[in-house]
């Protein structure tokens, strides 16, 4: 599927590699037949949700990029230091690469209830999700709908 192949090219540029598929199925979400794709090898896979009619990637999860429980502690700090304009600036780039959307026109709101968590939002599309690293690097990316 070249919208995964894709989406690996950009998972890439955060240093992880395509892993073996271990899993696919299929889902009804929303109305919508959604392939959802398991890669791993290890116990940090990635997983990928795509749309089959139209082939759009709807959700990236990459399991390495996240914190454990244990970590968040020492990394709350510099998870709510991030601000709303660094966080788009960081998913724009990662948006481009693993969801092929470009966010020009989106803005961001962080959810004041949960740390690491952001919405990009524009007038007349769906909603962007993003969860983000002590690194400012999204370990999910995914629309709401």
């Amino acid at each position: 599927m070249k919208a995964v192949e894709d989406t690996f090219v950009g998972l890439n540029g955060l240093g992880l590699q395509k892993e073996p598929l271990e899993t696919a199925s299929l889902i009804v979400k929303d109305g919508k037949e959604v392939y959802t794709r398991t890669f791993s090898d290890s116990d940090t896979p990635v997983f990928i949700d795509v749309e089959k009619r139209t082939n759009k990637i709807l959700n990236v999860y990459a399991n390495e990029l996240e914190h454990t429980t244990a970590e968040y502690p020492a990394v709350f700090d510099k998870l709510e230091g991030y601000s709303e304009e660094q966080l788009l600036k960081q998913a724009t780039i990662q948006a481009k690469r693993l969801l092929s959307i470009d966010l020009t026109g989106y803005k961001a709101s962080k959810n004041p209830q949960m740390v690491g968590v952001v919405y990009f939002t524009r007038k007349g599309t769906p909603t962007l999700v993003g969860r983000y690293n002590s690194k400012g690097q999204f370990y999910v990316l995914g629309f709401e709908e």
